[in-house]
């Protein structure tokens, strides 16, 4: 009698876990968007103190 492999399509633990994390970080790169670049960080730091009326000119120094 000859001896039969287990060719199921069950997937090892380990490949699943992969996938899984795999997704989660595709959903994750998708939400966040592309990074910022530092001048983008500064205009946006620019804009947000501009609209809280914090302009700095009470800052000597």
């Amino acid at each position: 009698m000859e001896k039969q492999e287990n060719t199921s399509n069950t997937a090892e633990p380990a490949s699943w876990l992969e996938h899984i994390a795999q997704g989660i970080l595709i959903a994750h790169a998708w939400v966040a968007g592309p990074a910022m670049s530092e001048r983008e960080r500064e205009q946006r730091e620019l804009a947000k103190a501009e609209a809280s009326g914090n302009t700095g000119a009470g800052i000597t120094g």
